[in-house]
């Protein structure tokens, strides 16, 4: 697993995982590493490596600052683009102080664009994971209306990568069902959206079932033609 910062010796474990990505039931060749590790004043850092070198080529490195209250206050990012992207590297630093997103952004050593932005008083925060995708889908479902903040990766107009993106998801709790993990059979909740799309040329409702653990571990995501499963799962007692 690739980082920006290594663990410190101050730093106690908590967790660690592997998403690994699937369409129509093979490897896609993605996978994002994480390791969760506590420091001394219960704050945790959080770190992913999204690993598409044996897909696309394009790479993420995303290290996350999550204060002893359970929210996420700083997420810096590293990332490398595919041969085609405009492009190849990019630095990010996202703060919320209050209702504000301060933003900053470097591309392939250029000078770092500062932005600010607004964001609602009630909102969940997800820094491009899966790992945060978990902790936020008990928010999005009890606090509904609630705004996900998010961000960009390496998009069509260079000036749009890596800056902001704000949504209103919607999300039903299921049920709760059983999830297979390294062999294991762990207890999940089952969350459940609905999202269009486009199949043979004609708009289709498809359904997306999401799991996660007692722990609000991201277990699994299904989709028509697409899944995502956690591996290699390790959580302290």
């Amino acid at each position: 697993m690739r980082y920006l910062h290594a663990v410190a010796v101050h730093e106690r474990f908590v967790a660690r995982g592997t998403y690994r990505y699937y369409a129509d039931d093979a490897p896609t060749g993605l996978l994002e590493h994480w390791t969760i590790h506590e420091l001394p004043d219960g704050a945790w850092f959080m770190r992913v490596d999204k690993d598409g070198r044996f897909m696309d080529g394009r790479s993420e490195l995303i290290e996350a600052w999550r204060s002893p209250g359970g929210h996420i206050e700083r997420f810096d990012i590293r990332a490398f683009g595919a041969k085609s992207d405009a492009i190849q590297q990019a630095r990010a630093t996202y703060t919320i102080e209050g209702n504000r997103l301060n933003v900053g952004r470097a591309f392939d050593g250029a000078e770092q664009i500062q932005e600010t932005v607004e964001i609602p008083p009630d909102h969940v925060v997800q820094p491009g994971s899966y790992l945060f995708f978990g902790y936020a889908l008990p928010a999005i479902v009890d606090r509904a209306p609630l705004a996900m903040i998010s961000r960009f990766g390496f998009t069509a107009d260079p000036a749009n990568s890596f800056n902001v993106g704000m949504m209103m998801p919607s999300l039903t709790y299921y049920d709760e069902a059983e999830v297979t993990v390294d062999g294991k059979a762990r207890v999940a909740r089952h969350y459940l959206a609905a999202a269009s799309a486009e199949v043979d040329g004609e708009r289709q409702t498809q359904h997306h079932h999401y799991y996660i653990d007692k722990h609000n571990i991201f277990l699994k995501h299904t989709a028509p033609g697409m899944r995502v499963q956690l591996e290699r799962y390790a959580h302290r007692p």
